[in-house]
């Protein structure tokens, strides 16, 4: 059990310390998951939440107060709490390759707005044809980065957005993130220093 700002406990998963920066893609295996010891537990969608990648913490606020999509249909908490999760993951992945041996990081999400169609360029909420009909998305955010020894090294705040999107979408082609994911790379590669948004 985590205790998140606030003192509000919430459900999450941690990964083995020994998998250090080797990312989150092991967790989506459950028998993997069983077979490192890991458990997976019940979540609330209506909880704030915690994603961990080795020695990247990323925890948000709760996503039902997340800056909502005009254009978009309402999505249930359940699928709000699918991308949110995969955002999160994403992030922490980025992050854990971008970080020196030893060091750490600690996110924490108080608000996302994804990027969404503009009135009458799309039949799919919250989709767009190109990176022109769309409104960009924005993350705010802080961080803290400690060194191998556990000092604060950096801690700030700051709002992700970009509004030149041409192309960058393409980076993940169809997938439903692609300018959030896109945002955090380019976010990454500017704040820790990593070649993430040349992919």
């Amino acid at each position: 059990m985590s205790i998140s700002a606030g003192s509000i406990p919430f459900p999450s998963w941690r990964a083995p310390s020994a998998w250090g920066r080797m990312g989150t893609a092991f967790v989506m295996s459950t028998v993997l998951l069983l077979s490192t010891g890991c458990t997976l537990m019940q979540k609330d969608p209506a909880q704030p939440r915690e994603i961990q990648a080795g020695t990247v913490s990323v925890t948000t606020a709760n996503p039902d107060s997340f800056t909502p999509v005009p254009s978009a249909q309402k999505e249930s908490k359940a699928a709000r709490r699918a991308w949110v999760e995969a955002l999160c993951e994403h992030m922490a992945d980025r992050i854990a390759e971008a970080l020196r041996d030893g060091e750490r990081a600690e996110v924490n999400i108080s608000d996302i707005r994804r990027a969404t169609a503009m009135p009458g360029t799309s039949s799919v909420p919250g989709e767009a044809r190109s990176s022109q009909d769309v409104v960009p998305p924005r993350i705010v955010l802080t961080f803290k980065r400690l060194s191998a020894k556990g000092k604060v090294v950096q801690t700030a705040s700051r709002t992700l957005q970009d509004t030149a999107l041409q192309l960058k979408g393409r980076r993940y082609e169809s997938d439903p993130l692609r300018y959030e994911k896109a945002l955090v790379d380019d976010w990454v590669a500017k704040e820790f220093g990593t070649a993430t948004a040349a992919r």
